[in-house]
């Protein structure tokens, strides 16, 4: 969710994004599990921490 040209991008996470541009993070979670749950497969991620 980072601006390409934003000097932070490196540092962002979905939540400090919501909070910076004004957007309700509670919101954005219902949001976001109600279309995950929509979703018509089944997505795995592997996300190597780093």
């Amino acid at each position: 969710m980072s601006c390409g040209s934003c000097f932070a991008n490196k540092l962002d996470t979905l939540e400090n994004w919501a909070l910076m541009h004004g957007v309700d993070v509670g919101d954005l979670i219902t949001q976001l599990k109600k279309f995950i749950s929509s979703v018509p497969i089944s997505v795995e991620f592997d996300i190597e921490q780093k």
